[in-house]
């Protein structure tokens, strides 16, 4: 088969000339005519604030990946002998077939062409079992667009090249497996997952595509799916992934419990041990594409196990992998119904228009159970729809504040287990941090038996740029004082050849049960539930958390208590207007008395400032809004249309709020009078204070903390040196979230007030 790992790369010529083709054909009149009404309609449900041609381009995209998808799943099909030939096949008497059986089609039909055959392949193979769910209108968007004939036909001719004997030159055929790959979670269908991740960053971004590394998800399997059969029985035991993208949980837990089965019952037919298994293994995604490939990847590997060999003999086999919004489709076990403000008949509001969800039954079939084992890797960005963001909202708890998806996620998954059910997920740790887990921690997960939390931000894991965590909990009040976490001292130095065989993984594999190991990379410390109780959480090995309550116990006064106010002192809301660089403003004339020392975030180094700029300051010594000069007026009245087209409270701009044009956006004017505060860079490699006394000005990527007024300037100093220390960083690196998501150590201390590092 062709390297999975270059395939992405290899297949970017075919989708950059396919993306150019389906751009020309959705700017025909007919064609951009329904693709307005469908950015109409998603602009009037606050689902985009693109405007129509980037919202376009990034339709044509997803589409293009869609048919060059497609295609590989052809592919796929018949290099494994699964079809006969339709596109290429394996070898080149399949090449020859294939190109032998388009010909037949054009000579029965010539007024057709070779994206009416494509279209025809689809069509024939959505009749089959197993491909059904990846080629029908329901699931594909294919259907929605096609190329032309001549994209078409250059499609087709991308995956017919030849090699040097005249076989295809991209294969897509069965690998013999290995002895190391022989009992592999997924075999060898991953590259279909990775590739819908990998083919556009565009779609990845949407959907926020990212598969499990197979280390970690056979870890989860673990702690989670092998102790709910122990404790409930192979015969009753479930698991879902909420999240399940591609499916790759899903592959590991069928053939897990394919496995066990095997064991259990030796003499019962092959075929039925795996509809058994296949039967207790549920997963719901919200993007309808990924689930057709999950399916698809369940399906060859129910006929893999059971050694059928052709689609066509195959029986109809349906996995319980749904279409839904596992957040938003949420039952009540007592109803056993929907909100009334969730009509299934209403989803196009709350999905892609490229795709159609699926029925209410088919949803209401898997999301009014509950399991044994839930697990998965839900995604860690934020809800750019606002309609469903409240939605959100009124449903969790967790989904406090400026909330990524990963906090209502985790009380998802524990609220879809049953009482005493296993939970397992891989996470963003940005919660145990951020102020919007805050709520996750101490009113959701307080209430739950978590029983182990393992910190990941220092393992490599392919395709996790964010710092993660693993969590596992039980869904039951909490069991137990203490809790059980694996603590991160030391992250890989360097990419390692083998995720899987890193130093990292590896120690913390090898001793997360060793309670008391304190090893170069992990350390497994108990913590006691009080603590983890409370946010944030300190996830740091090595007695930093010894040092850490050590330091606490030491302190007499909290900062808090001796501030006045911690924020930015003003926003010009129109930088490029009023900053120039050193020296600018007087030579265009601007009155020395209008200028100032300007001052950002990336200017506070080292104890000082580093001055690179200057602003023009409209303001008197009280921080009142004075009356330009001739030469002044001269130098800002052409910025006069941005200036008044700034907004203010409630909506209105500058003009018709009838505030003066040339007035900063906000200006504390208490803050601003202070003769001295210490400013800090709101985003910073370590902990950077510097005196800040009034003259110069800093917007807000350099907030200042202005004490009590009894403060003296001693004591100012005294302040300044002590927020400077090593051990304020230390403390920082503990109780901060590392912003720069590095999983190679490069430990940055990315510090805010805001708890974000």
């Amino acid at each position: 088969m062709t390297s999975a790992v270059n395939l992405p790369k290899l297949l970017q010529p075919a989708l950059k000339a396919l993306e150019k083709d389906l751009l020309v054909r959705a700017k025909t009149e007919r064609v951009e005519a329904g693709l307005k009404k469908a950015w109409e309609d998603e602009q009037k449900a606050g689902q985009t604030g693109l405007g129509f041609e980037p919202w376009r381009r990034e339709r044509v995209t997803q589409l293009a990946v869609a048919w060059i998808l497609s295609v590989v799943f052809v592919r796929t099909l018949e290099d494994r002998g699964y079809v006969d030939p339709r596109v290429a096949g394996a070898t080149a008497d399949a090449l020859r077939a294939a190109e032998d059986r388009e010909a037949l089609f054009l000579q029965v039909a010539p007024f057709l062409g070779p994206r009416e055959y494509l279209l025809a392949v689809f069509r024939e193979l959505a009749k089959l079992p197993g491909a059904r769910d990846v080629f029908d209108t329901k699931h594909n968007p294919v259907w929605v667009l096609s190329p032309s004939s001549e994209g078409a036909q250059a499609l087709l001719d991308f995956f017919r090249k030849r090699d040097a004997s005249g076989a295809p030159a991209l294969t897509f055929a069965r690998r013999e497996p290995t002895e190391a790959t022989r009992h592999s979670a997924s075999e060898d269908t991953r590259f279909l997952g990775d590739l819908y991740q990998d083919l556009s960053e565009a779609v990845r971004k949407r959907y926020a595509l990212l598969q499990t590394p197979e280390f970690v998800e056979e870890f989860i399997l673990d702690q989670t799916l092998d102790p709910a059969i122990a404790e409930f029985g192979l015969k009753d035991v479930t698991l879902i992934d909420p999240t399940c993208g591609s499916g790759h949980f899903l592959l590991g837990a069928f053939r897990r419990l394919l496995g066990r089965w095997q064991k259990e019952a030796p003499t019962e037919n092959i075929a039925d041990l795996a509809r058994r298994a296949l039967d207790q293994v549920y997963g719901v995604d919200i993007n309808p594409y990924a689930v057709a490939i999950a399916r698809f990847r369940l399906v060859l590997a129910l006929l893999d196990s059971v050694g059928i060999k052709r689609l066509e003999r195959a029986p109809d086999i349906k996995p319980n992998v749904v279409v839904a919004d596992s957040l938003l489709h949420r039952f009540d076990q007592r109803r056993l119904g929907l909100d009334q403000q969730l009509d299934f008949h209403a989803d196009a509001q709350w999905g892609d228009r490229l795709f159609r969800l699926e029925d209410r039954r088919d949803v209401e079939r898997v999301l009014t159970k509950r399991f044994h084992s839930v697990v998965g890797n839900p995604p860690y960005i934020t809800e750019k729809d606002s309609a469903k963001r409240e939605a959100y909202r009124d449903k969790y708890k967790s989904a406090a504040g400026l909330f990524a998806l990963a906090a209502p996620f985790t009380e998802r998954f524990f609220e879809l287990a049953v009482p005493n059910g296993f939970v397992g997920l891989i996470n963003s740790n940005a919660w145990a941090k951020r102020d919007y887990g805050k709520t996750l921690v101490e009113s959701v997960l307080s209430k739950l038996d978590v029983q182990r939390i393992v910190d990941t931000a220092g393992c490599y894991l392919p395709g996790h740029g964010t710092p993660t965590l693993l969590l596992f909990g039980r869904n039951r009040s909490p069991s137990g004082a203490a809790v059980t976490a694996v603590l991160g001292k030391r992250g890989e130095m360097a990419v390692p050849a083998d995720p899987a065989a890193a130093p990292v993984w590896s120690e913390l594999t090898q001793h997360f049960n060793d309670v008391g190991f304190d090893g170069d990379r992990i350390s497994v410390e108990v913590i006691e539930r009080a603590e983890v109780n409370r946010h944030p959480w300190i996830l740091a090995g090595g007695g930093a958390r010894t040092a850490f309550k050590r330091m606490g116990s030491l302190g007499h006064q909290k900062l808090a208590s001796m501030v006045e106010s911690v924020g930015f002192m003003c926003m010009t809301k129109q930088d490029e207007a009023f900053v120039a660089q050193r020296g600018a403003l007087h030579r265009r004339g601007v009155a020395g008395n209008f200028v100032r020392p300007f001052y950002t975030g990336q200017d506070v180094r080292e104890w000082e400032f580093e001055r690179r700029n200057e602003v023009l300051f409209p303001y008197d010594e009280t921080v009142s809004l004075r009356e330009l000069d001739t030469t002044t007026f001269r130098f800002l009245f052409p910025s006069k249309p941005v200036l008044e087209a700034r907004k203010v409270f409630g909506g209105k701009n500058y003009r018709e709020a009838g505030r003066s044009w040339w007035g900063y956006g906000q200006i504390p004017i208490e803050r601003s009078r202070r003769t001295q505060s210490i400013a800090f860079a709101f985003v910073s490699t370590h902990n950077n204070f510097v005196m800040h006394r009034r003259g110069a000005v800093l917007n807000q990527h350099a907030p200042i903390i202005t004490m009590k007024a009894t403060f003296t300037a001693e004591q100012h100093q005294a302040l300044l040196g002590y927020l400077n220390s090593s051990t304020v960083a230390f403390w920082c690196r503990l109780m901060m979230y590392p912003k720069g998501g590095a999983t190679i150590e490069v430990d940055p201390i990315l510090c805010t007030r805001n708890g974000h590092w």
